[in-house]
């Protein structure tokens, strides 16, 4: 199952193939293995206050959401093998490196998942 991922705030896409990391096997692996992240696919984790790019080898845009789906901390380009967290985050997505920049999305945003058809 893909999930679009929608800037309510500032009525853009960030993703209309996204996954979402719903077991602990998908959790664990993420992204990690992958040789890209394409645009338009996203990676969602629920209840990750914290996330690594270990073993990664691409950049990408990091947001963490709180419980109203508000953007509380935005990520721009972290690179392999770092870390970053907000404490009090209800959802992380991972998206492509540039994605964040191209859609002007910030803290405060609205931001909403929806199943693809």
């Amino acid at each position: 199952m893909s999930y679009r991922v929608e800037n309510l705030t500032k009525s853009t896409l960030l993703a209309d193939r996204a996954r979402r990391a719903a077991n602990p096997v998908s959790r664990a692996l993420g992204l990690m293995g992958k040789k890209s992240l394409a645009p338009g696919n996203g990676m969602i984790f629920a209840r990750a206050p914290s996330i690594h790019t270990c073993f990664m080898r691409f950049k990408i845009d990091v947001l963490f959401l709180d419980k109203d789906m508000r953007v509380i901390r935005a990520v721009h380009g972290l690179r392999p093998w770092r870390a970053a967290a907000a404490a009090s985050s209800a959802y992380t997505i991972e998206l492509p490196c540039g994605t964040l920049r191209h859609t002007r999305t910030e803290p405060q945003d609205e931001i909403r998942f929806s199943v693809n058809p």
